[in-house]
């Protein structure tokens, strides 16, 4: 399910986090709560960023690079239409307890898992899937 009202809020708040202009419990306050896949696993692996304590990503605590681009491909992603099919990066006892009910209300749902969170082009499913979606061929704004 693509929830594209939920996911144009989610890259313009994680855009807003990577310029610096929000501190981390604003985007966790402001990131958007979704059935959406892709909202919920990039939220997790974002969310998890640095929670020690509030501060901006300015400074001292500015990305790196490879963080930046992290940033970047999260934001892309979301401005497509395309199903998340990666692995769901929640903590194992939430995943259980979600599929144990999904599975319990008939609404459990069966999706190949494609890709690593740890792959260079994550959250796309494939390096063509990243290479079709750079910023070079970015998709329209979704508003």
């Amino acid at each position: 399910m693509v929830d594209t009202k939920s996911r144009k809020s989610a890259a313009n708040v994680i855009s807003e986090l990577a310029a610096g202009h929000l501190a981390i419990d604003e985007f966790d306050e402001q990131y958007p709560r979704s059935e959406d896949r892709a909202i919920r696993t990039i939220g997790y692996v974002l969310l998890s960023w640095d929670d020690r304590f509030t501060h901006a990503l300015q400074e001292k605590y500015q990305p790196t690079d490879r963080q930046k681009a992290l940033f970047d491909r999260c934001v892309v992603f979301l401005q497509t239409e395309l199903e998340y099919t990666g692995p769901l990066a929640e903590g194992r006892a939430v995943r259980a307890a979600k599929n144990a009910w999904e599975r319990l209300m008939g609404k459990e749902q069966h999706v190949v898992v494609q890709g690593s969170l740890e792959s260079p082009w994550w959250p796309f499913a494939t390096e063509e899937q990243y290479r079709r979606y750079t910023p070079e061929h970015r998709l329209p704004d979704l508003s």
